[in-house]
């Protein structure tokens, strides 16, 4: 088993976390598509365009996006957090839990000037409605 992380060994230092489109699953859909190329890999809608446009199909690529935005973008964009399901609140749970934890390691510090910074590979809103929650945000 890997070596844990002690929070009292990173206090003091700047943190740098990258969260994965992965990270909001169950709260909204991901970029997996029910597809399997001929190995029986599974493909995605980026997996699946880079092969279509490799292919000079390009007019099936269009397509691809609009199902793209339809199925992904759309959804992240109309959600109403007012009105999401248990499951999709455990997703926000989730993520107040990770800024609370954030926010505790940043309180123990003795430097003023640590940092943390949260990179994202996509946009879903989840971390802004959990800083929102917590009335946090910079």
């Amino acid at each position: 088993m890997a070596d844990q992380i002690k929070l009292e060994e990173i206090y003091d230092k700047n943190i740098n976390i990258l969260i994965g489109s992965g990270a909001s699953v169950g709260m909204l859909p991901t970029l997996a598509l029910k597809l399997k190329d001929e190995d029986g890999n599974p493909l995605t809608i980026e997996s699946l365009s880079t092969r279509l446009v490799s292919e000079g199909k390009d007019s099936i690529n269009a397509l691809l996006f609009m199902h793209y935005y339809k199925e992904c973008i759309e959804p992240a964009i109309t959600l109403d957090i007012s009105t999401v399901s248990d499951d999709q609140q455990a997703v926000l749970n989730n993520y107040e839990t990770f800024l609370r934890t954030i926010l505790t390691c940043m309180a123990r510090s003795q430097s003023s000037s640590k940092k943390c910074n949260i990179f994202t590979t996509n946009y879903d809103g989840c971390i802004v409605h959990a800083a929102d929650s917590l009335i946090y945000n910079d």
